[in-house]
């Protein structure tokens, strides 16, 4: 982040935002690794959506429904979601 600054960078910016991205992106692919599986993320961090970067990261994620709401909404929407998949998720 020292030698971005000296670039005159920013290092929140043109490391710290493009890593988080990454490291979320990489999250979902350990939830999801193959045609047949289903998975919920749930981002609980408000800034995902309240602040500017928040857009970024969450441009580095794969497509994806997304659901931005109060709790129960997320948690209904859940249920539905795994309601849906029921008959795949079964062994």
């Amino acid at each position: 982040m020292e030698r971005l600054e000296q670039q005159g960078l920013d290092g929140f910016s043109h490391y710290l935002v493009p890593l988080a991205g990454l490291k979320l992106k990489q999250g979902f692919g350990r939830l999801i690794r193959s045609r047949s599986d289903v998975g919920a993320v749930v981002l609980l961090d408000r800034r995902a959506v309240t602040k500017r970067y928040g857009v970024r990261i969450l441009q580095a994620l794969p497509r994806a429904t997304r659901v931005v709401a109060n709790w129960e909404d997320i948690r209904d929407a859940c249920e539905e979601f795994f309601a849906r998949h029921a008959t795949s998720l079964r062994v």
